[in-house]
């Protein structure tokens, strides 16, 4: 079996990754995501491409190789509280 060396992960696999986050003192309301989409630099933080309602990130600590996030823009508890358009958008992005 292949392993997939990924060395960005090595703080998040090794256990310290929660020491850095402690120190960066975020509010925890904040979302990280809407702070990335808001930055406009997607190379960055590895969003492949944004729709209307939505973005498609690459997960920077994927469980299998291609692993791909679907990140809706609007805060929701559930799948089935989105609108029928940002759900169907949404499903549209995972094809």
């Amino acid at each position: 079996m292949k392993k997939i060396y990924a060395p960005w992960r090595h703080k998040y696999v090794s256990g310290t990754a929660h020491v850095e986050n402690e120190k960066k003192k975020k509010n925890k309301n904040e979302c990280p995501f809407c702070n990335q989409f808001a930055e406009n630099n997607d190379e960055k933080y590895f969003i492949i491409k944004r729709f209307n309602n939505c973005a498609l990130v690459m997960n920077l600590y994927p469980y299998n190789a291609g692993h791909l996030m679907v990140i809706p823009f609007e805060h929701k508890p559930d799948f089935q509280d989105f609108s029928s358009d940002i759900r169907n958008e949404m499903m549209d992005a995972v094809n």
